[in-house]
């Protein structure tokens, strides 16, 4: 089927015709930039084992986040707590064997 122009009524039929992706099927840019300083919230845990331990930040959205710069003291009181944390993001986009990752400047405890 070729698809052309299309007005409100022919885009339902070409969806489903699939002309068209719809837009939660179209890749978004990434919402941050390295460098970017941020705010975000979810909750810690601890990933792996010494001596490769990775803090992760799990958001409410089920997005993951390397957090970096964080004492190993600070992360292992932290474990499985909701924190607010804010940063620098080193690493925007996650490839299959990294997450996305920030380099943080302000953890809280999350009330």
């Amino acid at each position: 089927m070729n698809c052309y122009l299309l007005v409100p009524a022919m885009l339902a039929a070409a969806l489903t015709a699939g002309c068209v992706a719809p837009a939660s099927a179209v890749a978004a840019p990434p919402a941050t930039q390295a460098g970017e300083q941020v705010n975000m919230a979810g909750r810690l845990a601890l990933k792996g084992s010494m001596p490769m331990v990775q803090v992760v930040l799990t958001r409410d959205t089920g997005e993951r986040w390397e957090l970096m710069n964080i004492p190993p003291t600070i992360a292992g009181q932290l474990q499985n707590k909701r924190v607010t944390v804010e940063g620098k993001v080193v690493r925007a986009a996650a490839t299959p064997m990294m997450l996305p990752s920030l380099a943080v400047t302000t953890i809280t405890l999350a009330q």
